[in-house]
């Protein structure tokens, strides 16, 4: 319980996430979360991450479990990239586009935690109405965040896909 429990997440000795406080925050299955650190990050030439839990003698319950831990980075800077023959092209994003949960009458938001980050490389999520037409970009050039909200689609069904893309627009398979 939050006023007696207390979770953090510092960087660098800086409170970046706390549990809430009211109520009880119980996860009941593995739960994908992020937070954003760039703040306190940036420009660091090393960055500490520590999770705290400060417990009293009251209820008791399961603490942190913590498990595949991702630092990315998420900048979209050409120079020095272009031409790269380390990077000839952006590459595949992956099987790792899921929705949220969260949705409306006609579209979803969907997220992609788990893509790749590729230096000079920025996101397209494309949209069709089937299967073999998914060629509509719905992200806007040079995205580079790993959620979208898609909840204004219009429609009854759509099909997505996750592309990255290289400065010049070229997009992996």
């Amino acid at each position: 319980s939050a006023p007696f429990d207390r979770a953090t997440i510092e960087v660098n000795g800086v409170e970046v996430w706390s549990n809430p406080d009211t109520g009880d925050l119980i996860d009941t299955e593995w739960t994908w979360f992020e937070v954003d650190i760039s703040a306190v990050a940036d420009g660091e030439p090393e960055v500490r991450i520590r999770w705290t839990l400060t417990a009293d003698g009251g209820l008791q319950y399961g603490g942190w479990t913590i498990d595949d831990v991702r630092l990315l980075t998420r900048w979209n800077d050409c120079q020095g990239v272009r031409g790269c023959e380390i990077f000839p092209n952006p590459g595949d994003a992956g099987p790792v586009l899921r929705a949220t949960g969260v949705k409306g009458l006609d579209g979803a938001e969907f997220e992609w935690p788990l893509a790749p980050a590729v230096p000079g490389a920025h996101y397209r999520l494309l949209r069709g109405d089937a299967p073999d037409a998914i060629d509509l970009l719905v992200t806007p050039d040079g995205y580079l965040d790993t959620r979208y909200d898609d909840r204004t689609a219009g429609g009854p069904l759509h099909f997505y896909l996750l592309k990255l893309a290289d400065c010049d627009g070229v997009t992996g398979p």
